[in-house]
């Protein structure tokens, strides 16, 4: 009589397989026979493959509106090395997570998203530690998938994002003119001289580029602030600048190549003009 074999829930990755000898039964009413491990480790392989091909493989769309929910839009499946084993879970629905799980959020902080596999279900858990140069994996193992990113304003409050894959938008700009903070990078500058722009946290170190919102403000209607979006003291570096008037706003890319992706800024009278800058978004 045929015998059927279906593939786990959860299915895992063997790391080897032991042959059945010759004589060995198929299936026994005693119980699996040696012909059963096998059998059960390349189904629940060829299982694990699948989940994982499902849908064009994994996708990250995480969306926070209120700066406390994420909404994790189906992964599609997570896998992950759970003691020495791979295991894969699809993950089909969305799920909340709420960012006060493991403790409150401190202010002004990155933070980073990560999925595991626990007791057959997935689980979602933040963390300060960013992934590996991948962003695959949380660094120091392949226990816990990456997922997202996000960073937190004075109050300790998600500044509010959308994400599509690598594609991050931040959802509001945090006020200037009360110190560094959430997304903006430069609160109120008043430079006269070229100086560059610290990204980070705003800016994930491992961005590969961001967008720079951009706000100059000034008393006298004839001054005027500039921005470059590589280093204006260098020699052939392609830069270039964005001259602009009393309350003038500006978008630009700030690529990792130009300069180890700074942005530098210079104002006209230090009395009178102030220049903010924001990240709109980036690209992991």
């Amino acid at each position: 009589m045929p015998i059927t074999f279906n593939p786990s829930a959860t299915p895992d990755f063997a790391t080897s397989i032991v042959l059945p000898t010759v004589g060995d039964g198929v299936k026994t009413a005693a119980g699996p026979s040696p012909i059963d491990p096998p059998i059960v480790s390349v189904l629940n392989g060829t299982e694990a493959s699948r989940l994982l091909l499902l849908g064009n493989g994994t996708r990250r769309r995480c969306t926070c509106y209120d700066g406390a929910l994420i909404v994790i839009n189906p992964l599609g499946a997570v896998c992950v090395v759970i003691a020495g084993v791979t295991k894969v879970l699809p993950h089909l629905t969305a799920s909340i997570f709420n960012t006060a799980t493991g403790g409150a959020l401190a202010a002004n902080t990155r933070y980073y998203l990560y999925a595991t596999i626990t007791a057959g279900a997935v689980v979602f858990s933040k963390s300060t530690t960013a992934p590996d140069d991948a962003i695959h994996f949380k660094t120091g193992g392949q226990a816990f998938l990456y997922v997202s990113t996000f960073i937190t304003d004075a109050a300790a409050a998600v500044v509010t994002y959308s994400q599509a894959d690598s594609e991050y938008t931040y959802g509001a700009f945090v006020a200037d003119g009360a110190g560094l903070g959430g997304n903006l990078v430069l609160d109120r500058g008043v430079a006269i001289a070229w100086t560059g722009v610290v990204s980070a946290p705003a800016v994930p170190a491992l961005a590969s580029s961001w967008i720079a919102q951009i706000e100059f403000k000034s008393t006298n209607s004839g001054d005027a602030g500039a921005v470059s979006f590589a280093n204006p003291t260098g020699v052939g570096l392609g830069w270039y600048e964005n001259w602009y008037g009393v309350s003038g706003k500006l978008q630009g890319q700030v690529s990792g190549s130009n300069y180890a992706g700074l942005i530098f800024y210079k104002v006209q009278d230090a009395a009178a003009d102030t220049l903010s800058i924001w990240c709109a978004g980036f690209t992991m």
